[in-house]
C-alpha cells in the first residue's frame, strides 16, 4: 500500500473503471479514456484502447 495513505483509509476497488473516483462511471470517466486512446498512450496495433472504453461502458452507473 502505498506510503501517502492516510491511516486507515483503503481506496475502493468496487469500480475501477470510476477514474474520477466520484461513486459512479459516466461521462467524464468515458472522456478520459476517450482521450487517452487518442493521445496514443495505449499501443496502437492492439485493441487495448478499445478494450478499456467496452469497459468504462460495461461498468456504467452508480457503483457499488
Amino acid at each position: 500500500e502505498p506510503a501517502y495513505y492516510s491511516v486507515g483509509y483503503y481506496p475502493d476497488n468496487s469500480c475501477p473503471s470510476d477514474l474520477d473516483e466520484n461513486g459512479r462511471v459516466g461521462y467524464e470517466d468515458l472522456l478520459k479514456v476517450i482521450s487517452d486512446v487518442a493521445g496514443y498512450k495505449y499501443h496502437p496495433q492492439t485493441s487495448n484502447g478499445i478494450s478499456a472504453i467496452i469497459k468504462v461502458l460495461s461498468e456504467w452507473g452508480d457503483c457499488g
